[in-house]
Formats: structure tokens, C-alpha cells, sequence
């Protein structure tokens, strides 16, 4: 359960950085 909570976080941060390099 925390490994998805882990995942689930570092997938929104890593589309935050995709936005704002795009």
C-alpha cells in the first residue's frame, strides 16, 4: 500500500515537471 502511495506521488510530480518544461 505504501510502495503505491510512493508511485501514485512520484507520478504526479514527474507530469508537474513535464508542464512546466513543456
Amino acid at each position: 500500500m505504501l510502495i503505491i502511495l510512493l508511485e501514485s506521488h512520484f507520478f504526479q510530480v514527474s507530469s508537474k515537471l513535464q508542464v512546466d518544461i513543456c
